[in-house]
């Protein structure tokens, strides 16, 4: 406001002021500067425009706090969290004042301590990266972390009053834990030199996959709980993972062989597997194994040829499908006086204007219930709501018995 409102001549110069201005924190680091423009909207200049240092404010310095920066990565201080001797880890932290106070020289720093040592084995000095001190200055520090095992660490800092920090950032930490990086490799076994499967070809269903792969670790480290894992994928598409089992081996140094045995439920030559593995510290292992090859090839059971059992003749026939009505796949099921033997399944399906919707034939087993299945994917057809009829005829030693049956879709 203007110190005398009578004073009109700007060619002179009017003098303005403002009082009474309180602060609510103690500092030393506050400054100011001026501002303004005439009535043409054009800025002023001039030294009062500059940036100059003060007041400085007496009254309670409030303690500094180190806290989370806020990164998604750093929400411990560190990150990453594991690795080998020759990673590095970097440390962040944010140094808060409310008194806006800076943190005095050297400051803040992160300690590092291993091996339940009292004393550290390194104080490093941060650097600043952005923020105020009001609202959090972020600092950070990348070291090196060559030797083996699992490290602690924490953050310390004074303000330019010598006023130590507080905050959950102060307090010791686990971590980071540096190991050699464990490897995986070929079992060296016969059918295993250059792959981790055998057979590579089966039929779904039946056949028993086997998996191996060696796990090594410099360190000597067993691989963490529930690893080694065998990961298998169908079209892209992962549908398999287990943990598997030691086989043999003395020691990690020297490496021990696992192993895992997989059946398969899905016709596919477009399966592929890989392994992976963590050591004790959670460092991933790296190798071949690592990465997707290509395999197995999973089959249809081959038709065989029928086996007439002549103490048994056909001469009962019942059908029925489940669920029904059904929205997608329904199972049309055929029950007989036959047990245990194989016989050919025809099944036709119609709409209610008799036009031909779906027909399969197919060598199946009755089981020892005397019942006979197909499955059937209505949604494969893209027919819609409504009532269809199905005929099924069965056919055993050159005999044919036929029944027809309705069942509901809804969509």
């Amino acid at each position: 406001i203007k110190e005398n409102e009578n004073d009109n001549d700007y060619t002179d110069g009017v003098i303005y002021g403002i009082y009474d201005v309180r602060y609510s924190y103690a500092s030393d680091a506050y400054s100011y500067r001026f501002e303004a423009k005439n009535n043409n909207n054009v800025e002023a200049i001039g030294e009062a425009t500059t940036i100059h240092s003060g007041p400085k404010v007496e009254g309670v310095n409030y303690s500094p706090l180190l806290l989370w920066t806020g990164e998604s990565d750093y929400t411990d201080g560190c990150n990453p969290d594991s690795g080998a001797p020759d990673t590095p880890f970097t440390f962040h932290t944010a140094y808060l004042d409310i008194n806006v106070d800076p943190p005095a020289p050297d400051y803040p720093a992160v300690l590092i301590y291993k091996d339940d040592k009292p004393y550290g084995i390194g104080t490093y000095t941060m650097d600043y990266v952005n923020g105020s001190y009001f609202k959090g200055a972020t600092y950070s520090k990348t070291i090196f972390l060559n030797a083996t095992g699992t490290y602690k660490y924490k953050f310390y800092a004074k303000d330019n009053k010598g006023e130590e920090a507080r905050g959950p950032f102060t307090i010791l930490r686990v971590g980071p834990k540096v190991s050699h990086t464990p490897k995986l490799e070929w079992a060296g076994q016969t059918g295993f030199q250059t792959d981790g499967l055998e057979p590579h070809e089966g039929i779904v269903r039946e056949t028993y996959f086997t998996f191996k792969v060696k796990y090594k670790d410099e360190d000597g480290d067993a691989p963490l709980a529930d690893y080694p894992k065998i990961c298998i994928l169908n079209n892209d598409k992962l549908v398999g993972k287990a943990k598997m089992v030691v086989e043999s081996g003395n020691d990690f140094k020297t490496g021990k062989i696992y192993f895992c045995i997989f059946r398969l439920n899905e016709v596919s030559d477009k399966y592929e597997y890989y392994f992976e593995a963590k050591d004790a510290m959670g460092v991933a292992a790296t190798g071949t194994p690592t990465y997707e090859h290509p395999g197995p090839t999973v089959k249809e059971k081959p038709p065989s040829s029928p086996q007439f059992d002549p103490l048994q003749t056909l001469e009962f026939l019942e059908i029925f499908n489940y669920p029904n009505p059904h929205t997608g796949k329904t199972t049309i099921c055929a029950r007989t006086n036959l047990n245990n033997v194989p016989v050919t399944m025809q099944v036709e399906v119609f709409n209610i204007i008799g036009e031909l919707i779906w027909q399969i034939e197919k060598n199946i087993d009755v089981d020892n219930d005397g019942i006979a299945r197909i499955e059937w994917n209505s949604q494969n057809e893209h027919i819609a709501s409504g009532i269809y009829i199905y005929k099924l005829r069965l056919i055993y030693n050159g005999k044919t018995l036929q029944k027809i049956n309705k069942m509901g879709i809804t969509r």
